[in-house]
């Protein structure tokens, strides 16, 4: 049975026909009003892939075998669905285990399911509060531009709540919350440890010897001299204090730890490889 069937709709069916359909069928058919959890799955399917203009088009097209495609990256718009939870906070009575809202004791607030988005920053972003605008569609089709404030110091797997911004298909119910689940990403240069960051450099072994200095970029932009004493190991590691990130909670400003690697010249002279060697020995 294709989703069209499973929701009882024409293929040209439009988006406010397939939304009631499948409310009627969801109420009809959800486990916590007895109802088969097998068929409600296949329902909320049906309307996850109908209820999205582009997976309609390719399903559409391609039915149940669509073309391969390789994973997106996160991004602000991107809403993550989960089928069961569309009627979770529908149904109250008992314990809830998805999430509804507490109503008088003993009581739960039906109310829209959640929405949870993925936001993306960089590393440079974690250095102060961070404001950012995110452009959203509830499962409904409703628009919406949330201002997300972020602190210093943000860190992956953050989640910032915002109650009232959720999901809205059911006008008679209270909307759901909208969950911000930040990552940052990785930086080619930089290694967080909490508040703290990691960063290499390489020098030779002639200069790991005799001693040298060198002049670094920090995360902030601001260039730092570091001097390399003589008869440095591969592997020393150098802090610079307060030149990291920050903690999350006290806003306090981690530091940079520099790790010396040493690189061992592969195209000496002739006349260099005897001068070592007469030192050597």
């Amino acid at each position: 049975m294709d989703h069209y069937s499973t929701l009882g709709v024409n293929k040209d069916a439009s988006a406010q026909e397939i939304k009631s359909a499948y409310r009627n069928l969801a109420k009809e058919h959800h486990p916590d009003a007895g109802g088969n959890q097998e068929k409600f799955q296949q329902i909320s399917n049906a309307y996850e892939t109908l209820s999205n203009p582009d997976k309609r088009a390719e399903y559409n097209v391609y039915g149940d075998n669509p073309q391969p495609r390789g994973q997106p990256r996160y991004s602000s718009h991107h809403v993550h669905i989960n089928p069961e939870d569309m009627f979770a906070n529908f149904f109250a009575g008992g314990r809830n285990p998805f999430g509804g809202r507490h109503g008088h004791p003993g009581q739960y607030q039906q109310q829209n399911r959640n929405i949870r988005i993925a936001m993306e920053i960089s590393l440079e972003d974690t250095l102060d509060t961070c404001e950012k605008t995110l452009k959203i569609t509830t499962p409904a089709g409703m628009e919406q531009n949330v201002e997300v404030k972020l602190p210093k110091g943000a860190q992956t797997g953050m989640i910032m709540r915002y109650p009232g911004l959720g999901d809205n298909t059911f006008e008679e119910l209270p909307r759901g919350e909208l969950m911000v689940e930040i990552h940052v990403r990785e930086h080619p240069q930089f290694k967080r440890a909490g508040p703290n960051l990691g960063f290499d450099i390489e020098i030779n072994s002639i200069e790991a010897i005799l001693g040298s200095s060198t002049e670094i970029t920090t995360l902030s932009g601001k260039t730092i001299k570091v001097t390399i004493p003589a008869g440095t190991q591969y592997g020393t590691q150098m802090r610079i204090a307060g030149h990291g990130t920050f903690h999350t909670q006290s806003a306090i400003q981690g530091d940079l730890f520099v790790t010396v690697l040493i690189k061992t010249p592969t195209n000496l002279t002739a006349e260099q490889k005897a001068m070592l060697k007469q030192i050597n020995e």
